[in-house]
């Protein structure tokens, strides 16, 4: 069980990831990607589904989302939900890759 204090620091660690805007070069990727594409072919997943894909926690993609590290989109009001396209997911699963050896 956590304490009080514990308690008030997660809330705020919380509430300063989710008052952070998107960065406008996000948002662009993510326009610049449904104009040159078939909007059905883009795959927009939850934070929920990016962590369940990844192996992370959904707070490390919401947080990376927030902080411009990954395109990302949130239609409707704030309390809409934070996607991010399929291929975001890839591709930073893609850069953490490690070669095998070859013995």
């Amino acid at each position: 069980m956590r304490s009080p204090k514990q308690n008030r620091a997660r809330h705020a660690s919380r509430a300063a990831v989710q008052d952070v805007n998107p960065t406008p070069a996000a948002l662009r990727s993510i326009v610049y990607a449904a104009q040159n594409q078939d909007l059905e072919m883009v795959r927009l997943l939850t934070v929920q589904e990016c962590g369940r894909v990844s192996g992370e926690s959904p707070w490390t993609w919401r947080e990376r989302a927030y902080k411009g590290i990954v395109a990302s989109v949130k239609m409707g009001g704030p309390q809409s939900r934070l996607l991010i396209p399929l291929s975001e997911v890839q591709r930073l699963i893609a850069e953490g890759t490690r070669p095998a050896i070859v013995a």
